[in-house]
This record gives structure tokens, sequence and C-alpha cells, in this order.
């Protein structure tokens, strides 16, 4: 059974999930899509979502309420797909459920105090870089990383314009906000158009990916203080976002969004330095499947899913000028950027391919949480922090890193009150 928060709108269609016809984000997608994939291979599977949202059009067993599904599953495999929200950890514990913690945000401690203390039966992460400080666990046998699915849709791409790399047009995909790194994308393109006036940057998404409900500023595009802040000064600085070469197309649903990376010359994913660090990507995923190259910062987990694809340009400057000055090479070069699309698209076919996904999750339910056991080799930068991380598991001594990490801690909390 799949436990998830909540979805953006009430109702949602499972069946529009797979035609590319519902506008969501990556986590959302990427549950659903491995929900139904292990329904419509014939696996039991229900789902929960705990504020009241339902998914229709599904192969894959509804609930009205938290009881009702705890009867249902027994003792049975429970996934909580999860972004955040400790309080739904403390209602499956009150239904006498262990989850499995299917975390789309970087590894918590708090996951592994539950991990360790038996509150949860085990994690699962997206990528290996996420679950780096999960390895010192006593329990890290239990944590293991399955990266998420590209969508079948996108593993076919529409005929592409025989002139997209020459036409120096960027698309941004995601919220709009700092959670996906759109302010650095903003602060950067400052620079980046005026050094190449002829470039344009399409925006596709607002604010309001993750719920309807959300406040937008007068431009549409974003929360109010988020406009004011980051969007009013090109406006300011250019007179419009038409002439900062700025056009904004609000939510698109997948196969809008396809079309527009099969016109595009180059895609840009999150480029947060150090807030809200990206651990998979699908965005970056998707545009790489319709061979569109993409420009981001080496952070987070890029550099393991989208970096080694051959596809992507991690910069390493963080300084906005710098990495405008490194962006608008890269579009300069039509060459460059089509043999990076087609390296980019044949990685993440392969690598991401929806029914290899799928296989991994079918081992889970089979073989139960010996988790680490199905990621194979490690995929993520192997690090000194690496190597310390994965020794102190293999030792059974967390401590030997737990405790210069909370000296450090204590140390800057000291060093922020002076």
């Amino acid at each position: 059974m799949f436990v998830i928060r909540d979805f953006p709108r009430p109702v949602l269609s499972a069946a529009a999930v797979l035609r590319a016809e519902e506008a969501l984000s990556g986590t959302h997608t990427s549950g659903i899509l491995v929900a139904e994939g292990l329904a419509r291979r014939g696996h039991e599977i229900g789902i929960y979502i705990m504020h009241g949202q339902v998914l229709v059009e599904s192969a894959v067993r509804g609930f009205d309420t938290l009881q009702a599904a705890a009867d249902w599953i027994g003792s049975g495999t429970v996934i909580w797909l999860s972004y955040g929200d400790d309080s739904i950890l403390d209602r499956l514990s009150a239904v006498d459920l262990k989850p499995v913690v299917w975390t789309h945000i970087a590894a918590p401690w708090s996951d592994r105090a539950w991990l360790e203390s038996g509150r949860i039966a085990g994690i699962v992460t997206v990528s290996d870089s996420a679950r780096l400080p999960m390895l010192r666990s006593a329990k890290h046998e239990c944590v293991g990383r399955i990266y998420n699915p590209l969508p079948p849709f996108f593993a076919s791409a529409p005929a592409k314009r025989a002139d997209r790399f020459e036409r120096r047009l960027v698309v941004y995909a995601g919220a709009a906000g700092t959670s996906k790194g759109l302010h650095r994308l903003l602060e950067m393109w400052r620079f980046a158009h005026q050094t190449d006036p002829c470039a344009k940057l399409v925006l596709a998404g607002t604010g309001q990916l993750y719920g309807n409900e959300r406040q937008l500023g007068p431009l549409g595009i974003a929360a109010p203080d988020f406009e004011a802040r980051y969007v009013e000064p090109i406006t300011a600085q250019f007179g419009s976002l038409k002439n900062a070469g700025i056009e904004a197309v609000g939510l698109l649903k997948p196969h809008e969004l396809r079309h527009l990376y099969a016109s595009s010359s180059v895609g840009v994913v999150n480029m947060n330095w150090h807030e809200y660090t990206e651990t998979f990507c699908c965005a970056g995923v998707e545009m790489l499947a319709t061979g569109l190259p993409v420009f981001s910062v080496a952070r987070g987990a890029l550099p393991e899913t989208i970096g080694r694809s051959g596809g992507a340009v991690l910069t390493r400057n963080e300084p906005p000028a710098l990495a405008a000055r490194e962006f608008n090479a890269l579009l300069a070069d039509p060459a460059g950027l089509a043999k990076r699309g087609a390296e980019g698209q044949q990685f993440v076919r392969s690598a991401y391919d929806y029914e290899r996904i799928i296989d991994t999750w079918a081992q889970l339910l089979q073989h139960g949480t010996s988790i680490e056991a199905l990621c194979g080799r490690w995929r993520g930068p192997k690090t000194l922090r690496y190597i310390a991380e994965s020794m102190a598991g293999k030792l059974h001594a967390p401590w030997l890193l737990d405790v210069p990490t909370r000296s450090m801690r204590l140390l800057r909390r000291i060093a922020g009150r002076t």
C-alpha cells in the first residue's frame, strides 16, 4: 500500500498521468507511475491519500480512511512516499503500520532515528547521493536507492525541429519559486541576456504546481514575495519581461512540455547551490529524454543522475555572472548541443527505463527490507565523505562520525549567537 500526503487537486486520474495529461510534480508523477506499474503487473496495490484527495481511473485500490487501509494491508508492505511532514508517521504508527519511507528529499536525521528505533521498516532514496548520510547507520542494509522512472510518454519524442540548436531558445520547467532554483536562474539570466539579447527564456510552470490554491503575484508566475524580490527587478532593468527575453507560459501538461523541449536549444533545472538541492531531478531527465541538453549546477544528486549522462553541463561557478559566461558559451555551440542531446537521450532512456524501475520495486515487495542489496554498485560520487560514511556503517560504529558532526553543529550555533 502506498501512502501519500496530498495531491495538488481534489481528483487526479492515473490514466491521464500515463497519457501525459496531468500537470504534476516529479514526486507525485513517480508515485503514481510506480503504484500503477506494480498493479498492472498483477500485484495487489492500494493507496491512501492523507488529505482526502482521490485517484480515479486507476488499477490501484483507494481507501476512504486510514483505518480501512490498515485493515486491508495487514502485515503487507506499506510505502510512505515522503516529502516532509513528520506527523504522518504518528498517524501511521497509531494504526500499527511500520512503513518503508520512500523519501524524495535528502534523508534527514529523523529518518535514521526512526529506522534504528524500529518505527519504520526501511528507507528508499531516489539517488545514492541522497542516501549518503544513512550509510553510517547500523541498519544500513535496510536503506537503498531506487531511481525515479522516466514516464513512458517521454521515451518517444516528437519530430525535432532541424534548427532547434540554432534558435537559442531556453526552457525552464518546474515550480516557480526558490525550491526549484528559479531565483538563481533569474539572477544568471540578467547577465546572460545582456551578452546575448537574441536568446529567449521560456518559463513553464507556476507557483501552483503543488496546489491550485496557492496565491500568485500580479505577473501570475510565483508567490507575490518571490515576484517582488526576483522578477520585478528584471522588469525594472529591461522595461518588461518581453524586453528581457522572458516568456511565462504557465503550467503545462507533460505532452505540451515534450513538444516545447523538442523545439528548444537548452533546458535549465534547479540551480540551487545551498537550499533545496535536487535529490533526483525528474524535469532534467525528461528534458534529456527528448534530446534536450541541460544546464544546471554541480550540487545535490545532479552530478549522479544527469551529470554522468553526457547531456548535462553542471557549472561549478556560483557567482551569476560567471555562470552566465559558461551558459552563453554552451548556447552558442549548436554542434556541441546536438552531441550532448543525443548522448543524454540515450543514457536516460536506458538508465531510468520505466519497466526496469518497476522491476526493482517488484523485487523490493518480494524480498522485504534488505533494500541495500537491490541497489547494485554505488553510483554517487566516491568522495572522502562516502568512504568515511560507508566505513562507519561496516564497522557498526556510527559514533565515529556522529560525535564530530554534533560538535560542529554546536560550534556553529555558538558562533551564530556571538
